[in-house]
């Protein structure tokens, strides 16, 4: 049986692309997040004063990415309802569900952690993947790895294309923004 490779549609693609550009910047720029929303807001800006569909996907990214970015933050319901409406307002309503989808998939549940009077409950936390336990094929006591967010969507990463892959896990916010001619704003 031959395993087909798929190319990711775009309505999921986007939504993808913001959350995990969202995770790694947020893992990676702590200390400069005001810095990293300023850009991400002239981003948005710059792509609002063109016209086309190009244009109109490129500013979905930064608005679903900025609401990764504010997410378990005060500004994080107002970030979402402007990314809804605007693509309510360019009909790609898609995206923006496509993109709670994957927000709902990345939120790991509470656990109990030890046992007796030293248990504690670990808090929820946002993650691109689960940990389950399990067994292997020969009975041995596992950690199986899931990727909940690409799960969520009904995708499989084995499957996806060579090229998905490469964009997903290794193409840069600042690489997205040389292409998109944002880089020097």
């Amino acid at each position: 049986m031959v395993s087909m490779t798929y190319n990711i549609e775009l309505n999921k693609m986007i939504p993808l692309k913001a959350f995990f550009c969202g995770v790694k910047i947020k893992d990676n720029s702590k200390l400069h997040s005001d810095k990293i929303i300023n850009d991400v807001n002239k981003c948005i800006e710059k792509c609002g004063t063109k016209k086309g569909i190009k244009f109109s996907r490129r500013k979905i990214f930064y608005l679903l990415l900025k609401c990764e970015l504010s997410r378990e933050t005060d500004k994080s319901l107002e970030d979402r309802k402007i990314a809804k409406d605007f693509c309510e307002v360019v009909n790609c309503e898609i995206f923006f569900d496509n993109y709670m989808t994957i927000v709902n998939g990345s939120i790991m549940e509470k656990k109990v952690i030890g046992g007796g009077s030293f248990s504690q409950i670990s808090k929820n936390k946002i993650s691109s993947h689960k940990t389950r336990d399990g067994f292997d094929s020969y009975g041995k006591d596992v950690h199986k790895k899931e990727e909940s967010v690409l799960k969520s969507l009904n995708l499989i990463e084995k499957r996806l294309s060579y090229k998905d892959i490469k964009f997903l896990y290794e193409t840069s916010y600042s690489q997205i923004k040389q292409k998109h001619g944002l880089i020097n704003i």
